[in-house]
């Protein structure tokens, strides 16, 4: 398995279709997930969110998340 998990939105097997992008990996999309919960909460700063350790942060929940999802099978 890819250690980021592949595609979050695999598009269909269509040779026909050449130009399209296969777009964000899963492990971007939980750690998008994962900043979005974070930054929805109201008690964050700017200067807390403008920091690099909280997307570390992200992209740690993200591996976890992905590591619990190969480990569910």
């Amino acid at each position: 398995m890819r250690k980021d998990g592949g595609l979050a939105f695999p598009r269909p097997s269509n040779k026909e279709i050449k130009e399209l992008q296969d777009g964000m990996t899963l492990l971007d999309w939980f750690a998008g997930q994962a900043m979005n919960g974070v930054l929805s909460n109201s008690s964050y700063q700017e200067q807390d969110i403008l920091n690099d350790e909280l997307s570390q942060w992200a992209y740690r929940m993200a591996f976890a998340m992905l590591r619990s999802k190969e480990n569910f099978k």
